[in-house]
C-alpha cells in the first residue's frame, strides 16, 4: 500500500498564483491538503496552508526545518495575528496558530554523512480529527 498524492487544482491571474495539493495515507485517516498561494505585490510573499482532516482526533504538528544560517540569528515577536519568525532573508507568521509554537534542535544534512545543527519551527495542536496551520513567508 502506498501513499497518494494528487494535485487538486490550479489557478493564477494578475495578484496570485495558487496551487492546491493533497495527500492520503493508506496507515492513517486524515487528509494533508497544502494550499500554496504566491501573491504578487510590490514585495511577493507566500501563504501555506496546511488543512488536516480526519475522522478521529490525531496529534498534528507542523514543522518547518530552517537553514542552519538561522541557528543563532532567529528572533520570534508576538503580532496580533500570531508569531513573527525573522530568519536571514525571510520573515515567517504561523497566523492564528492552533497551538503553541516553539523552536526545537534539528539537523540538516548538505551531503551524506555530514549533519549541521538547524532550528525546526514546530506547532502543536491537542488531539483533535481537524486543524488547520497558516504560514505566511515574506523574502526581503
Amino acid at each position: 500500500r502506498q501513499p497518494v498524492a494528487r494535485l487538486v487544482s490550479r489557478s493564477d491571474d494578475e495578484q496570485r498564483d495558487e496551487i492546491v495539493a493533497e495527500a492520503r495515507s493508506p496507515y492513517h485517516d486524515a487528509v494533508h491538503r497544502r494550499t500554496l498561494t504566491l501573491f504578487r505585490d510590490d514585495q511577493p510573499w507566500w501563504r501555506i496552508t496546511d488543512a488536516l482532516d480526519g475522522d478521529q482526533p490525531h496529534q498534528y504538528e507542523l514543522r518547518w526545518h530552517l537553514d542552519p544560517a538561522a541557528h543563532d540569528a532567529l528572533t520570534i515577536s508576538e503580532s496580533d495575528e500570531g508569531p513573527i519568525i525573522e530568519i536571514p532573508g525571510a520573515r515567517l507568521r504561523i497566523v492564528d496558530p492552533p497551538g503553541p509554537v516553539r523552536v526545537e534542535q534539528g539537523w540538516v544534512s548538505a551531503r551524506y554523512g555530514i549533519r549541521s545543527p538547524a532550528p525546526v519551527i514546530v506547532v502543536s495542536v491537542a488531539p483533535t480529527p481537524r486543524a488547520t496551520f497558516v504560514t505566511e513567508v515574506i523574502p526581503w
